[in-house]
């Protein structure tokens, strides 16, 4: 259900409109739109019976045209809330008119309200067929003269970079009472910022399309301009060989071969601080990674990273650092509860994401996360860094060539022995919302979600304890067991999961189990199971059970010394031996390389993606279907009761 659809209208000289933007118009109560001409409310009088044009009544020649944007937000978000839905409808792509548009979502986002946007063929799109420039190869900047001069946004001097709407520096409307010669000096200066002058000394153009003039300025070495009557093309043709646009479209910007990925990490506790150090790794290596954003509620964790990443700008909320221009791709390890809110707002705002695992908190959050990545077509890795192993391919390389006959069960552990208390990291004294300086944590932000209460030290620093914020031994340690599994044998959701276990030993007011066991069976016939405790290292043995042999891993990450093995065995059960011995001509299989290789592949395979769009090794559906038996697991332990679940309706059968 939409409350406001943010519409395109096509080129104010062409209908150039969907059937999306035109059945989102005829489902409105109102249509408020942008456009003086009489052209546009004829088109919409017949699709919608109450529209209103916001032109004269939001912009005044007395005062700043900001002013104007706000008014258009603030009418458009008003009429939401009055009588959803609605739809505003503005010429060209809508968020290529970077103020109203943006505006409206971020006042849309603070109310609750829910918000589509539906794009039309817009100048730009003519622009960059003109120019041949393919955003996906080149990547493209985009730029509101007015709004490029008033937020003083950064340039990328090897990127093309286009900036529309000049011709109104002109205007007291736009300059806000500043001279027209002192506007474009403040314009040009800001421009040589990043550009030498013998590029700007030519860099000047313009584009004629129909009656409409757009003046824009594009990087050296593209120095070209025409019109369609130049290139001898119907507007149908010219509109359709800018079909490269969509790409770009599509949310963020198309890193270029030769451009650096902008990364705001959020997040800077223990993973938070990894997820640093692997981007800072990557930077100094493949030199196209580049740390600009840092993101924590604790002054003091914040401090220490701003320390290494001086350049970086630092923020306490993430909602701030998501407007950080030019931001390419985030990474999120803050408690559970965050990882959804935070992935779908940066989702929304063209990002990628790298997530720490679980993906989300909740079974709903996952499916919810994994329909948006696919709806923004963006690129997302969950944190499950043994994906990104040689091993795991491998063990699924086995499996598809036959060795274990038909799989039938997996096991294994992620086991541990800490008699002060697993997840008990240690408090700094003085810290909290009442602190000062780096002592200082903006408790209600980390909150969020979370229910309301009053500071808590241990909730905030072990915060794996508790309920609110973590599924505990499943969320933090089974996902590491269940993923892998799934990328061996079948990427499915489970049909039946149950949970058990219990708080055997530890009693210091924690709520999560330090003892517990996931179960699952699977639409592929076979079942796994995961038993893992905090206060014994020894559990079973990682596991692939098949009719006919046996692979053998040992123990996935810790566990007892001697268990975290390199290679793996493939023992045939005893009906097969002399078939197993006459197949492969062995009487076992040992793999080689199939060990620990830490973590920094996984990011370095996130990145790739970014950069080549391809699917990373753990995506987006592969954490929903993992995080169905996580999360069933988690609510049959609460709930004492198995849950059953349907993976073609991806509904719980009986919740």
């Amino acid at each position: 259900m939409t409350d406001i659809w943010i519409a395109g209208l096509g080129l104010q000289t062409v209908s150039q409109v969907t059937r999306e933007v035109e059945l989102a118009i005829r489902s409105s109560r109102e249509v408020l739109y942008l456009d003086t001409g009489v052209a546009t409310r004829s088109f919409l009088e017949p699709l919608c019976p109450r529209i209103t044009s916001l032109y004269e009544e939001s912009y005044s020649e007395e005062g700043p045209r900001v002013n104007a944007y706000e008014h258009m937000a603030a009418r458009v978000v008003d009429a939401a809330l009055d009588h959803p839905p609605i739809t505003f409808a503005i010429h060209g792509h809508p968020l290529v008119a970077a103020h109203p548009p943006f505006l409206i979502l971020e006042l849309a986002n603070a109310l609750d309200i829910r918000v589509t946007v539906l794009p039309g063929i817009s100048a730009i799109d003519a622009i960059l067929a003109d120019l041949r420039i393919d955003p996906v190869v080149h990547g493209v900047q985009m730029y509101e003269a007015t709004d490029l001069l008033l937020r003083r946004r950064p340039l990328q001097s090897e990127v093309p970079a286009i900036i529309w709407q000049i011709g109104p520096l002109e205007t007291c409307l736009h300059s806000m009472g500043v001279s027209r010669p002192e506007r474009f000096s403040r314009f040009i200066a800001h421009l040589r910022q990043y550009y030498p002058p013998r590029v700007l000394g030519g860099g000047v153009y313009s584009l004629v399309i129909g009656k409409a003039e757009w003046k824009f300025w594009v990087r050296d070495g593209l120095e070209r301009s025409k019109t369609m009557a130049d290139s001898g093309a119907t507007r149908r043709e010219f509109l359709k060989s800018s079909l490269i646009a969509p790409a770009l479209f599509a949310g963020g910007r198309a890193a270029g071969a030769n451009e650096r990925i902008n990364v705001g990490v959020i997040g800077i506790g223990g993973r938070g601080t990894f997820h640093l150090q692997a981007a800072l790794h990557r930077a100094r290596e493949k030199a196209d990674v580049e740390v600009v954003a840092l993101c924590e509620v604790y002054q003091a964790r914040l401090n220490r990273a701003a320390s290494q990443v001086p350049n970086a700008r630092t923020y306490i909320r993430h909602q701030d650092l998501l407007n950080h221009p030019g931001l390419d791709a985030v990474m999120i390890a803050t408690p559970d509860h965050w990882h959804a809110p935070i992935t779908l707002a940066a989702l929304d705002k063209g990002l990628d994401v790298y997530c720490e695992k679980p993906m989300t908190h909740t079974l709903e959050e996952a499916r919810i996360v994994r329909d948006r990545v696919r709806e923004k077509k963006r690129v997302m890795q969950v944190g499950v860094q043994a994906l990104s192993w040689d091993r795991w391919h491998k063990v699924r390389d086995a499996i598809r060539d036959g060795t274990l006959g038909k799989v039938v069960a997996a096991q294994g552990t992620y086991s541990r022995n800490d008699q002060n208390g697993d997840w008990n990291w240690p408090i700094d004294s003085g810290a909290g919302p009442d602190a000062a300086g780096a002592l200082r944590i903006d408790w209600e932000q980390w909150l969020g979600p979370a229910p309301n209460r009053p500071f808590d030290a241990d909730r905030f620093f072990r915060f794996r304890k508790y309920w609110d914020y973590s599924g505990g031994i499943a969320t933090d340690l089974h996902y590491h067991i269940v993923a892998p599994f799934q990328l061996a044998l079948e990427n499915e959701h489970p049909t039946r999961v149950a949970g058990m276990g219990g708080l055997w030993v530890y009693h210091d007011g924690r709520e999560v189990p330090d003892t517990f066991l996931t179960a699952a069976d699977y639409p592929g016939k076979y079942s796994l199971t995961i038993q893992s405790s905090q206060v014994n290292e020894i559990g079973p043995t990682l596991m692939i059970r098949g009719t006919k042999a046996t692979m053998h891993l040992g123990d996935e990450w810790e566990g007892r010394q001697g268990r975290n093995l390199s290679t793996a065995r493939i023992v045939p059960e005893t009906p097969f031996r002399r078939e197993f011995r006459a197949r492969w001509d062995k009487d076992e299989i040992v793999l080689e390389g199939v060990g620990n290789e830490g973590d920094q592949k996984h990011v370095d395979n996130f990145f790739n993606c970014v950069r080549s769009r391809e699917t990373p090794n753990c995506d987006a559906d592969m954490g929903y279907k993992v995080m169905t038996a996580i999360d069933l697991s988690v609510r049959s332990y609460r709930q004492a009761k198995v849950f059953l679940f349907d993976p073609k309706t991806e509904r719980i059968l009986n919740a």
